[in-house]
């Protein structure tokens, strides 16, 4: 995150040095704004993937809060159409076009790596990703099923 941060207030700079003789001036509030959002959407190019895979580490504490944060920070990811996370066997379930991002990148994502990933499957699928990625944000629960993990 410092790094990603560093690097875009770095090529802020670059970019006021080279437009230093206009009047145009550099927001960098907005700049750092449209960072932050997943600013990618599908076109009809895009060659879309459902992956899946569990988070077997993930303890019941883990389940009240991580499932939020981790599927947050994959719709926030550029390429990811939609995720979302199923309680039952910690499966995290995630659409992404693979002209964008990888399957190894997915895997390796910053937000769960250190739980510990196993792989499940991955296959090109035929769905409308447009809906998808037009409905992601409401097919994430915000609660953790009120039976789930009782032992």
């Amino acid at each position: 995150m410092f790094f990603s941060m560093f690097l875009l207030l770095f090529l802020s700079g670059c970019v006021f040095l080279s437009e230093n003789n206009s009047d145009k001036s550099l927001d960098v509030d907005k700049l750092l704004e449209s960072s932050s959002k997943n600013v990618w959407s599908p076109n009809n190019d895009s060659s879309v993937y459902l992956l899946v895979f569990s988070l077997p580490d993930m303890d019941r504490k883990m389940c009240e809060t991580f499932p939020q944060l981790i599927i947050s920070s994959l719709e926030d990811t550029k390429g990811v159409v939609d995720a979302y996370f199923e309680y039952e066997g910690h499966k995290v379930f995630v659409y992404y076009d693979s002209n964008v991002i990888s399957k190894e990148d997915l895997l390796n994502h910053d937000s769960y790596s250190w739980i510990g990933v196993v792989f499940i499957n991955n296959s090109k699928v035929d769905v409308d990703y447009f809906s998808l990625f037009d409905k992601r944000k409401d097919n994430n629960p915000t609660v953790m099923p009120e039976d789930h993990m009782l032992n």
